[in-house]
C-alpha cells in the first residue's frame, strides 16, 4: 500500500511549527499587548492549539501535494526515513 505522506516528516514539521509558534508569542504580545482583563490561561492554550491545527494542515497538504507534483524535501526525508542519500553527509 502506498503511503499518503511521510508521517515521520509530517510530525517533525508539525512539531517545529508549534515550537516556533510558541517562541513567537512573547514578541506578538509585546507588539500588541492584551487588555488587562484578558484571561491568559485561556488565550495561550487556544493559540497553541490553533498553531497546532494550522501547522498540521499545512504540513499534511504540503507533503501530499509535493508528492503528486514531484517536489520533496530529500534531506529531511532522508533524515526521517533513516536512509542516507547519495552524496549527502549527515553530522553524527
Amino acid at each position: 500500500m502506498k503511503k499518503i505522506v511521510n508521517w515521520k516528516l509530517f510530525f517533525l514539521l508539525t512539531t517545529v511549527s508549534v515550537v516556533t509558534g510558541v517562541m513567537v508569542m512573547p514578541f506578538t504580545y509585546a507588539l500588541a499587548p492584551l487588555p488587562d482583563n484578558a484571561p491568559l490561561q485561556i488565550i495561550i492554550p487556544v493559540q497553541i492549539a490553533q498553531t497546532l491545527v494550522l501547522g498540521a494542515l499545512a504540513s499534511f497538504f504540503g507533503l501530499f501535494l509535493a508528492r503528486h507534483i514531484g517536489f520533496g524535501a530529500p534531506i529531511l526525508e532522508g533524515i526521517t526515513g533513516g536512509e542516507k542519500r547519495k552524496g549527502t553527509t549527515y553530522p553524527s
